[in-house]
């Protein structure tokens, strides 16, 4: 499978190579432009030389087009080509000819250390990427022509995948000449989404440190490669936390300092790095501004490799319709380009067509919401177990014993009922706990809590979500945000608790434990459908 990914990126970076035209055209010219692509170089404020396509779009005489930078995944380059395989396959590239088919200027950019750009990766760092993103705007004020303008100021978007749309977020909360935002699976708290609770993701963060050094070579910064090293030993020192917190758009937001522009948020729901809650994160950001913001709860996103698929695809993917019920289903690529006409040309119709939030339910249901519920109806939750119930071995054992688990499923839980299902319900919002006792006999292990669905005998987690806990940071009575989930729930089903011993996407070393004690209260947000319109139920 890594040799299938590394020829696919090798062919399709062939491929796009080829460059059809380079036209220098006069930043004040009044002739029709014709549409066309040609690669560029500038210059970034360190002296690194960045290299992006831009894309032309054919403009007449009279015409005028906003400016859309797009913004690539972590290991992956931009698009040269509008038919190369890159574009076809990756979500942003192919919005990138989307959009400059629909009359944009567009310019894809090679990322620093990415692709023909120089320079280190710094991992979306403020005082770097983001600074690389200024100076891009600083070029396009100089040198593209007739960019669209609202009084007088031009009109700028960004849209970003995973890598990219954090870097698109972090650049709005700085420079507000970018106006609008498609974030497509970005994060708002990356300390949090990459190791909640203390607990690395190894998963995921062992994905790019291997894509990062193989498409890349040279380019990583070193000090993210000793930050790698330390989660796969479950080190996660104070020293990554100031680090971790400057790349978020949280860090920003609590310094008053929020995204100035406005926002469309793609989060998966079943995306295992970066939840739903970063996209609840990023919406309380701007609720308080007068931006305006969406929020659309696709299926997939990041997937955990070989465990999780989504389409054809087994590491990142993008829903490629959302069906919102109430007779609503959007096309995803279309609704990006609905968003930019609505907010960089002022067609209010497009705007009107997108949601204020939608979630998806399953893959060919979802819901339209005014906000995401928190919290809900409250089960009392009690367990004692003993380490003997569960089916696998928590001693701690070489990384080489481990490779089988990390890719097969987690081992057996255990299962505590919850709710038996009378009647078709949706379970939709963020789950809470109150953890009234908590008792564990070993100070470092680690427990993962989710909720699931048990019919027939069958489990499954709803979205493959997994709320960690360790043991050592959690003291009773505390109340714990879980994962947001949505999931239809059909009648006979039972909804119930699951606790995990060991997780295979997330630590390698978890300790050894005998006994853990856990009392409390787990609030649920289970409703139902009533005229179109999803109602909590009150009865706890």
């Amino acid at each position: 499978m890594v040799l299938f990914v590394t020829s696919f990126f090798l062919m399709a970076t062939i491929i796009g190579c080829q460059v059809i035209n380079e036209i220098n055209i006069s930043k004040d010219t009044t002739d029709d432009i014709p549409q066309s692509y040609f690669p560029i170089e500038f210059t970034s404020f360190d002296g690194a030389k960045l290299r992006a396509t831009v894309f032309q779009p054919r403009l007449a005489s009279n015409e005028t087009a906003p400016v859309i930078i797009q913004l690539h995944a972590f290991a992956i380059s931009r698009v040269k080509h509008p038919k190369n395989l890159i574009s076809q396959w990756l979500f942003s590239n192919e919005a990138a000819v989307n959009l400059w088919r629909s009359g944009y200027w567009v310019i894809s950019l090679d990322l620093r250390g990415h692709g023909d750009s120089e320079g280190i990766i710094n991992l979306a760092d403020p005082n770097h990427e983001v600074r690389d993103i200024k100076v891009l705007i600083d070029w396009i004020y100089q040198n593209i022509p007739r960019i669209h303008q609202i009084k007088n100021i031009p009109r700028i978007g960004i849209i970003g995948d995973s890598y990219g749309a954090g870097i698109a977020l972090l650049t709005s909360a700085q420079d507000p000449r970018v106006q609008s935002i498609v974030s497509a699976n970005g994060w708002y708290d990356l300390k949090n989404a990459l190791a909640p609770n203390n607990i690395p993701k190894i998963g995921w963060l062992m994905t790019p440190l291997f894509t990062g050094h193989l498409l890349n070579p040279g380019h990583m910064n070193s000090f993210f490669n000793s930050f790698y090293k330390d989660t796969l030993i479950n080190n996660m020192s104070g020293q990554y936390d100031h680090v971790l917190g400057q790349r978020s758009l949280r860090y920003w937001c609590e310094a008053n300092q929020p995204p100035k522009a406005d926002v469309l948020v793609l989060q998966g729901t079943r995306d295992i790095l970066f939840d739903l809650n970063q996209a609840i994160g990023i919406g309380n950001c701007l609720k308080n501004t007068s931006k305006d913001y969406r929020i659309l709860g696709i299926q997939d996103g990041h997937l955990q490799p070989f465990f999780q698929w989504g389409g054809s695809n087994t590491f990142y993917h993008v829903d490629n319709e959302l069906n919102c019920g109430n007779n609503t289903t959007l096309k995803i690529q279309d609704t990006i380009i609905d968003w930019f006409d609505y907010t960089l040309l002022n067609k209010t119709s497009s705007g009107i067509r997108i949601p204020r939030v939608c979630i998806s339910t399953s893959p060919t249901s979802g819901v339209i919401l005014p906000t995401i519920p928190f919290g809900g109806i409250n089960f009392l939750l009690g367990a004692q177990l003993n380490a003997d119930s569960f089916r696998s071995s928590l001693t701690p054992k070489p990384l080489i014993s481990y490779i089988g688990k990390l890719w097969s499923g987690p081992t057996q839980p255990q299962i505590f009922p919850i709710h038996f299902a009378e009647q078709d319900m949706m379970l939709l919002g963020t789950p809470t706990l109150t953890v009234n006792k908590f008792r564990l006999d070993t100070e470092s292990a680690n427990l993962f809590i989710g909720i699931g669905l048990l019919e027939n005998g069958k489990l499954r987690i709803i979205n493959d979500q997994v709320f960690p806990i360790k043991s050592d940071s959690l003291k009773a009575p505390q109340k714990i945000s879980m994962k947001p989930i949505a999931t239809e729930i059909k009648k006979g089903q039972q909804v119930v608790c699951v606790i995990y011993a060991y997780l295979h996407r997330v630590g390698l070393n978890n300790q050894a434990w005998k006994e853990m004690e856990l009392e409390g209260v787990a609030s649920l947000p289970i409703g139902i459908m009533t005229n179109g319109d999803f109602v909590l139920s009150k009865k706890n």
